[in-house]
């Protein structure tokens, strides 16, 4: 019964038993984890946040390239 009884102590022991060791190894790891995830939150919003700009940036090189185009086929025909 003592082997069985310092058997189970070896797993169950609050500070250094077994459980309590892999149960705070999995909690440590969970956090670093959740730190990973909020790193990757943030640099993924940074992304969007510069693709949404660049975007807005070409819609409105595309429209003065309209514009001027627009101007000159004015040009052209009058012309003509």
């Amino acid at each position: 019964m003592a082997k069985a009884d310092k058997l189970l102590d070896s797993f169950t022991d609050k500070t250094d038993g077994a459980l309590s060791v892999k149960e705070d190894t999995l909690k440590e790891r969970q956090k670093s984890l959740d730190d990973d995830m909020a790193q990757l939150d943030k640099r993924m919003k940074a992304y969007e946040d510069r693709t949404y700009k660049q975007f807005l940036a070409m819609d409105e090189a595309i429209g003065q390239m309209n514009n001027q185009l627009n101007s000159m086929m004015s040009l052209m025909l009058s012309f003509e």
